[in-house]
């Protein structure tokens, strides 16, 4: 596959991941969507199914608000939108974690709003950095791989788990490798994105010939932190105002991909372990400040100049988050903005102020 061709397709499945997985549907091939990075793919891809991380349904309609406020996220009631109006109807199953009061809800309203939709449910610990949350985690990836074979109406043999586990390090590993290339922000962020909404062989098959980029002259380093950002309207906006994303902590891009999986221990408890391993979102218990330590270790590492915090409108848990890692920030004299996003995107003039002010800041080495 060319260049240019690969970078197309990959935005064509971020744009419209839909169409091309119902078609896999009618061909004998079934997918599982999964609403949180917490969710292990290689357990959904060894139970036989297409692992697509559920981003974005069409705009919130009567369906999500029938059911949620609208002072509830939009990516949310999008998502319940999609799920009743017919936009996942591909899916075999869905598997729900335990993160917000939002998310945990959904499970209870998709049962209303849109009968017969297989719903399964992830405890996925509040408190992940100590042994007895692995533990728990583990024995929870035991019911959902019994979950999943029940579905699939196959097991899951652990040779299937550990060729999946080997085959997503690859796809980890090929995307380290490609932000280590420069590649610009929409193909960098299409390439993770990619990665979530279609299978990992044939994201290998995309990421293979991508090539290094070059950084413009004049261009500003960012990094950029938030939960799920599949819009990547979002990172044009920031090219146009010269910035280049050099860092990130957003669960769609390297909160999702960082860290491997061990392949050579038991694949349950090797799972729980790396993905109870990563940095923190904001849903979890974080007693040692590993989210801020994190920011500016990667802040300084990266060489970022500043910090665009892009988070979906009314989410709770990033807005508490908010002022503690703005507060750190200011103290270490990096500047920073916060954009809230709502679906459908619209850049507001708000939005536009903010990072033309963050843009002369950096210029000015403020």
């Amino acid at each position: 596959m060319e260049y240019s061709e690969a970078v197309e397709r990959m935005t064509e499945i971020v744009r419209d991941p839909h169409a091309p997985l119902r078609a896999k549907r009618v061909g004998g091939s079934e997918a599982a969507g999964y609403f949180c990075s917490y969710v292990p793919v290689e357990l959904i891809h060894a139970a036989g199914f297409t692992p697509v991380r559920m981003l974005l349904g069409p705009p919130p309609g009567d369906a999500a608000g029938a059911f949620m406020q609208p002072f509830c996220c939009s990516f949310a009631r999008s998502l319940l939108e999609g799920l009743a109006d017919g936009t996942y109807d591909y899916l075999s199953a869905v598997i729900m974690p335990h993160t917000c009061d939002t998310i945990r809800n959904l499970s209870d309203l998709v049962e209303t709003a849109a009968p017969g939709t297989r719903v399964m449910c992830l405890m996925v610990p509040t408190i992940t950095h100590t042994p007895e949350a692995v533990d728990f985690m583990t024995e929870e990836l035991a019911a959902l791989k019994i979950a999943l074979e029940a579905v699939a109406g196959r097991g899951v043999g652990e040779s299937g788990l550990r060729e999946s586990i080997a085959l997503y390090n690859r796809c980890r590993s090929a995307l380290a490798g490609l932000r280590e290339a420069n590649p610009g922000n929409r193909l960098l962020y299409a390439a993770y994105l990619a990665l979530q909404l279609t299978g990992p062989e044939e994201f290998l098959d995309l990421i293979e010939p991508l090539e290094p980029g070059e950084e413009r002259a004049g261009t500003k380093r960012v990094a950029v932190v938030g939960g799920p950002l599949p819009l990547l309207e979002v990172f044009d906006l920031l090219e146009e105002y010269g910035m280049s994303v050099v860092w990130d902590d957003i669960c769609t891009a390297s909160r999702f991909a960082a860290g491997m999986v061990g392949e050579h221990a038991d694949p349950l408890r090797a799972l729980a372990e790396r993905y109870l391993g990563r940095r923190p979102c904001p849903t979890k218990l974080d007693p040692t400040n590993r989210r801020e330590e994190s920011l500016i270790e990667g802040v300084r590492a990266s060489g970022a100049e500043g910090v665009v915090f892009a988070q979906q409108a009314f989410c709770e848990f990033h807005s508490f988050d908010y002022p503690g890692l703005k507060k750190r920030l200011d103290a270490e004299g990096i500047p920073s903005v916060r954009l809230d996003l709502e679906h459908p995107f619209q850049p507001t003039g708000q939005m536009k102020t903010r990072l033309q002010a963050l843009s002369e800041m950096l210029s000015e080495g403020v």
